[in-house]
């Protein structure tokens, strides 16, 4: 972003052919045309034109007054900075040299709607065209100034001859050919980079605010010339979007929550090393085997420049699936679940749009923020429409398997919850137990067992400690078992242990992923569904082997990760490297008994991996589930977590929300 960045792009054609017919009178004609609208893409810039019609001429008797000239049509073109730089900009009139050219005496010039000046009266500036069919030996600079990063500015431009020309000027059989020019610069801030980063420092987008969150919580816009961010120590870059009445805030000054709309969290681009290649085919049926795999996951960073690593064996480097597939120095994740922006109430967060058309039309209701009901009951194809249209010029989609690797990986390194590269109890990301299903909550205390099944159980208050608390609180407000975002205790639910972190990476709901185990071998296509009556809202074929035709078309394969069928649930080869799922094995076979009640629970899987529980996909005569849900959820104790491993028939179901990531 640092490099210097000069470039040229030529907009349009003014030709001026003066004309005398008679002595005593003459007709001037001012033609302009263009036949296709010029587009050039840069690093930083972006510059469109923008016309009226492909082909303009416009005749008028010159010279004309000042008042008829308000009649003419401008031309118009539009300056789109597309870097996350400001930079400078420089508009100018570019004569062609040429002879008998009309003298700059005699051309009144107006732009954006400004009072005429004569042509004569701007600065000259040293030409830049040198063309075979133009080269300019003159430039006029129109205008100049500053473009924010993700600003546009629009500009108009008339030109005519100046109604003081008369039949005694030399102004007769002459020629005027000119082009506009912009020129643009970087301007070189001192920006603040963290040299451990690499080159893949935080990528700002339009709408995006660079944000400080203090240790109460509160935000403040951040000042890009000073540290904003420190993953050497846990701190990771935060960004916002505003509500659509909020101002803009002045660097350093305080954002009202209200203002602001959603949260982000960076992050950057990396190569991990592999541990365990993941050829785990079954589980392990005896308990007592079970031991901790949990170690701090080696991560490098790097960027798009540095040639990608392609391991696939333990101890080889890869860089991380997540950042390939959009070729990106890092993707921008939703801080929280998604919420339902105005529901004031668990139930009126659960909301399936009854169309494609709603669900896009839905994507204004998406908020994420904390203290809020997530988004939930919402059909996983209506859930991607809704993330897909949210923030389009970002790039925004709802979150795949390895994108959630991606974060479960740097949460379990020492730029995350292993300070020190040491990983112990207090590495585990808390659990939110909330039950209302609001946002950014954690429990008060960590549980000592996982999933006790029903919500309808009593808290396994026998039990020491917390077995299995969770309970409701007032939107904003701690509760018996649980806190809210604002209570510092909180930040026990973050991926860092302090506010810059990411939540609801443990309970809260289980979170849908764009992620999915293909209706028949070799088809690499995600099933719809279980079945008709169960199904994702994706066109396709269910694993029961029937045909859903009236859903919405899968997205570019970019956008989702796809699994290979099996019949075996307990298959986990056939997890990617970096999505967080077959690197965690071996895999155990575990029973709970409710002591308070003496009831049996059923048997679960987990992993080595905090005991998360792990279910892969699978598909048979009498079960089948295609779709990956992650996170778990607030009543899954210590079987919550980044590792958590689920499936799901894609339908909308009250205990499943999504996530929103954004990838510029």
């Amino acid at each position: 972003m640092e490099k210097k960045h000069k470039n040229i792009i030529v907009i349009f054609l003014f030709l001026f052919i003066v004309v005398i017919i008679g002595v005593s009178y003459a007709y001037w004609t001012f033609q302009a045309s263009q036949e296709t609208i010029n587009r050039l893409n840069t690093n930083c810039l972006e510059v469109n034109i923008e016309e009226e019609q492909n082909n303009i001429s416009l005749l008028k008797e010159f010279p004309i007054t000042d008042k008829e000239a308000e009649a003419l049509t401008p031309f118009t073109f539009k300056i789109h900075n597309t870097c996350n730089v400001d930079a400078t900009y420089s508009v100018q009139l570019e004569v062609k040299d040429e002879n008998d050219v009309l003298s700059d005496e005699y051309i009144a010039l107006s732009y954006n709607g400004n009072s005429k000046e004569l042509l004569n009266t701007y600065s000259t500036v040293d030409p830049t065209v040198k063309e075979t069919d133009f080269t300019a030996n003159k430039a006029y600079q129109i205008t100049t100034g500053t473009i924010k990063a993700g600003e546009e500015k629009d500009f108009s431009l008339k030109l005519w001859v100046d109604e003081s020309v008369d039949i005694n000027d030399d102004a007769m059989n002459k020629n005027f050919t000119s082009k506009v020019t912009v020129t643009s610069e970087n301007i070189h801030y001192a920006y603040y980079k963290e040299d451990l980063l690499n080159g893949a420092d935080p990528v700002l987008g339009e709408n995006l605010i660079p944000v400080i969150i203090d240790a109460k919580g509160e935000v403040k816009r951040a000042n890009l010339e000073e540290k904003w961010y420190e993953y050497g120590k846990q701190e990771w870059a935060n960004a916002v979007i505003l509500a659509d009445e909020a101002q803009e805030p002045e660097v350093g000054a305080v954002i009202d929550e209200d203002s602001i709309e959603s949260y982000f969290v960076w992050i950057p681009r990396y190569k991990y090393k592999i541990w365990d290649e993941g050829n785990y085919t079954t589980r392990v049926e005896d308990e007592t085997q079970l031991s901790s795999k949990v170690q701090p996951i080696e991560i490098q960073f790097e960027t798009t420049n540095d040639i990608a690593s392609n391991g696939s064996k333990a101890t080889d480097w890869l860089t991380h699936p997540a950042f390939t597939a959009f070729g990106v120095n890092g993707i921008w994740v939703g801080k929280f679940e998604s919420g339902y922006k105005d529901a004031e109430s668990t139930k009126a967060a659960e909301v399936n749009p009854a169309s494609a058309d709603e669900a896009i039309e839905a994507a204004k209701k998406l908020q994420i923020k904390p203290n809020v009901y997530s988004w939930r009951s919402i059909q996983l194809a209506n859930a991607h429409l809704v993330s897909y249209n949210y923030q389009r010029e970002l790039d925004s989609h709802m979150m795949k398997n390895t994108e959630w690797g991606a974060v479960a990986y740097l949460t379990n390194s020492k730029y995350g919850r292993c300070k020190d590269n040491q990983c112990n109890d207090d590495s585990r990301v808390r659990v939110n137990n909330n039950d209302s299903h609001l946002t950014g909550y954690a429990a008060r205390n960590n549980p000592t067992t996982g999933d006790i099944g029903s919500s309808t159980v009593e808290p396994c208050s026998s039990y020491p400690n917390a077995c299995n608390e969770h309970g409701p609180s007032e939107a904003g407000s701690d509760g018996e078992y649980t806190v809210n975002y604002f209570n510092n205790l909180s930040t026990l639910a973050s991926t860092t242990g302090n506010y810059t972190g990411i939540y609801d990476l443990s309970g809260g709901s289980l979170e849908f992923v764009l992620a999915g185990m293909e209706a028949e071998s070799n088809s690499n296509i995600p099933a719809s569904g279980q079945k008709i009556s169960r199904n994702s809202g994706f066109k396709g074929k269910t694993l029961d082997g029937q045909e859903v035709t009236d859903g919405i078309d899968l997205p570019e394969s970019k956008y989702y990760d796809v699994y290979s069928y099996s019949t075996n649930a307990y298959d986990y080869s056939r997890g990617i490297l970096g999505d967080a799922t077959k690197e965690l094995g071996p895999f155990y076979k575990i029973h709970y008994r409710i002591e308070s009640t003496g009831v049996e629970n059923s048997d679960r899987t987990v992993s080595g991996w905090y005991k998360n529980t792990a279910f892969f996909p699978f598909g048979n005569e009498s079960s089948s589930t295609p779709w990956f849900v992650r996170g778990g959820h607030f009543r899954s104790g210590f079987e919550a977590g980044p590792f958590y491993i689920g499936r799901t028939h894609g339908n909308g179901v009250n205990s499943i929300s999504f996530r929103v990531v954004l990838a510029i």
